[in-house]
C-alpha cells in the first residue's frame, strides 16, 4: 500500500457534554460526505455505491463503537479502478473526555503485478477542508491547524513576525512563503492555501517583508522576486532547512498559464502530503479507545481462558504500532534533510565561495566592548539559529530604527561578545546584504 497523505488533529473542550455535541456535529459532517460520493443506504455497516471517479467502482464501510472509555466512528471508502489501482480513504474520529480528535489517511494500491510507481495526485479530502474551516480550535502539538487561507505578512514588521514563526522550535508544520512581488501566478498563495490545509501554512510577503526575512535568515533562507520557498519546521538543534523555487525555475519549467500552476501545485501537495504521511499517525486515543472496546468483546465471548493472552497480543500490537512511528518520523526527518540538501545544492552555484576563516580571525583578534561603546556589526554569509556578526565601521547612512526584536541579530551579538548588557540595538533601514547592526552598549 502506497502512503499519499495523513491528516490528524485535535481539539480540547470546555466540557464533556461540548465534545459530545462537537462528535455528533462531525458524524453528521462525515455522513453527508458520503451521501456526495455517491452511499446511499446506511442502515447497513458495508455496502457497495457508484463512485464518482471515472471507470471506478466504490465500496464503504463504516462503524461505531462506545464504551466507558469514549465514542469512536471508522469509517473506509474505497475507490476501486478495475485492473489498475484501488484508492482508499480512511478516516477516524472520537470523543474522549472532553476532546474529540480526527483523522485521515489516504492511500492507494496497485491491482496489477506491474513494479512501478502509481501516478497519482491526491488532494485534500472535501470533508476535512470542510471540519478544519467549521472550527477554529484544531491544533496539533499546540499549534493550530494550518486554515485553507493564506496569511498576508507585508511590510517590515510583518516580516520579521513571519521570522519569528519560521524560527520557532515548537513549529510542528511546514510553512510555504509566497513572494507577491513580480508573482509568475497571481493566485498561487490561494490555491495552496486551499490544497494544504491541515498539513501546511501557507504566507505572502512583499518586497518589504522579503527584505525582513533577508536581513534575518540570510540571503540564502529569504524568498523574494515572485519565488516561493517552502520551510520545514526546526528539528533538535537542526538549521532552517528549506526548498525554493525561483520565478524563473517556475516560470521556465512549468510555464506561466493555469496548466503550469496546477503542475506546479501537484508537485508541492505530493511533497509536502508525501512528507505528512510519513510523521502522523492514529493518535493514540483512538487507538486506546479501539483497545477498550477489543477487550469488551474478549470479556463478553466467555473465552477466559485465553484473555490473558489475547491482551497481551492486544499491547504488543499497540507497542509494534508505536515503533512504527517512531521509524516513519525519522524517515520523514532524513527525508525533509535530503530535500532540503538537493535544494542547497540547486543554489550552490549562485553562492560565493570561501567564507572559512572571517569569523575565526575576528574572534581570535576580537576585544571586548567598553560600558557606553557604540558598535557596528555585519552579518556574514554563514547563519544558524544566531547570526555570524563581525565588527564593522559604521555606514554613511542615516536611517537608524530599533526593531521590537531582532531574533537571530540578537543572539548573534550574544554570541560575539559574550553578553547580553547592551542598550539599544538598531537597523539600518538602507543597507542592504545582510544589513548593518548598530549596538550601543
Amino acid at each position: 500500500m502506497q502512503e499519499l497523505a495523513t491528516y490528524s488533529f485535535f481539539a480540547k473542550l470546555s466540557d464533556l457534554e461540548s465534545a459530545e455535541h462537537r462528535f455528533q456535529a462531525l458524524d453528521d459532517l462525515f455522513v453527508k460526505w458520503m451521501q456526495k460520493k455517491g452511499v446511499t443506504d446506511f442502515t447497513q455497516e458495508k455496502g457497495r455505491f457508484q463512485s464518482n471517479a471515472e471507470g471506478a467502482v466504490g465500496s464503504y464501510t463504516r462503524t461505531t463503537v462506545s464504551n466507558s472509555l469514549g465514542r469512536l466512528s471508522e469509517i473506509m471508502m474505497i475507490d476501486m479502478v478495475l485492473n489498475d489501482h484501488a484508492f482508499v480513504t480512511n478516516i477516524k474520529f472520537g470523543q474522549l473526555e472532553s476532546s474529540v480528535y480526527v483523522y485521515c489517511s489516504l492511500s492507494a494500491k496497485r491491482l496489477s503485478h506491474i513494479i512501478a510507481p502509481l501516478k497519482l495526485f491526491p488532494r485534500c479530502p472535501s470533508v476535512i477542508r470542510d471540519v478544519i474551516s467549521s472550527y477554529d480550535d484544531w491544533t496539533l502539538g499546540g499549534e493550530a491547524v494550518p486554515p485553507p487561507t493564506p496569511e498576508e505578512h507585508f511590510g517590515e514588521d510583518e516580516g520579521i513576525l513571519l521570522c519569528e514563526k519560521l524560527l520557532d522550535e515548537n513549529r510542528h508544520f511546514p510553512v510555504i512563503v509566497v513572494s507577491t512581488d513580480t508573482a509568475v501566478w497571481r493566485d498561487l498563495a490561494d490555491k495552496l492555501a486551499r490544497d494544504l490545509v491541515g498539513v501546511a501554512h501557507v504566507a505572502t510577503v512583499d518586497e518589504h517583508g522579503s527584505w525582513a526575512l533577508t536581513d534575518e535568515l540570510g540571503k540564502q533562507n529569504s524568498c523574494y522576486l515572485g519565488a516561493v520557498r517552502l520551510y520545514w519546521p526546526l528539528g533538535v538543534l537542526d538549521d532552517l532547512r528549506s526548498t525554493v523555487w525561483t520565478a524563473e525555475h517556475l516560470e521556465n519549467k512549468y510555464g506561466v498559464n493555469t496548466a503550469g500552476a496546477n503542475k506546479f501545485l501537484s508537485v508541492v501537495r505530493g511533497m509536502v502530503m508525501e512528507t505528512a504521511s510519513l510523521s502522523l499517525s492514529v493518535p493514540k486515543s483512538l487507538r486506546e479507545i479501539s483497545k477498550h472496546e477489543l477487550r469488551d468483546r474478549i470479556s463478553r465471548s466467555n473465552a477466559q481462558q485465553r484473555e490473558e493472552e489475547l491482551n497481551s497480543i492486544i499491547d504488543e500490537n499497540s507497542n509494534l504500532t508505536d515503533s512504527l512511528d517512531e521509524a516513519r518520523a525519522e524517515i520523514s526527518n532524513l527525508k525533509r534533510k535530503l530535500t532540503s540538501l538537493y535544494s542547497a545544492l540547486e543554489q550552490a552555484g549562485l553562492e560565493e565561495e570561501g567564507v572559512e576563516s572571517e569569523e575565526e580571525s575576528v574572534s581570535e583578534a576580537h576585544v571586548p566592548f567598553t560600558p557606553g561603546e557604540i558598535r557596528y556589526y555585519k552579518k556574514t554569509k554563514k547563519s544558524g539559529r544566531a547570526d555570524n556578526l563581525v565588527l564593522t565601521n559604521s555606514c554613511n547612512h542615516n536611517s537608524w530604527k530599533p526593531l521590537h526584536k531582532a531574533i537571530q541579530a540578537e543572539k548573534g551579538v550574544q554570541k560575539l561578545e559574550k553578553s547580553k548588557d547592551y542598550r539599544t540595538i538598531q537597523h539600518c533601514n538602507e543597507c542592504t546584504g545582510g544589513g548593518l547592526w548598530k549596538v550601543q552598549w
